[in-house]
């Protein structure tokens, strides 16, 4: 999966090589602004859009991957 073309707003971040290093690597996310929620993300939002759109190339997944059941659970997921 293609992920910069997915979300190209997206902040790169270092992840464990080894799975037995016993290092917990947690990121650290934005203060929590009053009156605000996640989808206001501009990357969050336009996966979503791309979601709603069913635009697979602006997801980044090929044609010929089964996608079709995913995108509308997705969407119905998004929509409650």
């Amino acid at each position: 999966m293609d992920w910069e073309k997915l979300i190209p707003s997206a902040q790169r971040v270092e992840v464990p090589t080894y799975a037995f290093q016993r290092r917990r690597y947690w990121l650290e996310g934005p203060a929590a602004v009053a009156g605000t929620d996640a989808s206001a993300d501009p990357g969050s939002a336009e996966f979503w859009e791309a979601v709603e759109r069913n635009d697979l190339d602006a997801l980044g997944i090929d044609e010929g991957m089964p996608s079709g059941a995913v995108l509308p659970a997705l969407s119905a997921w998004r929509r409650g």
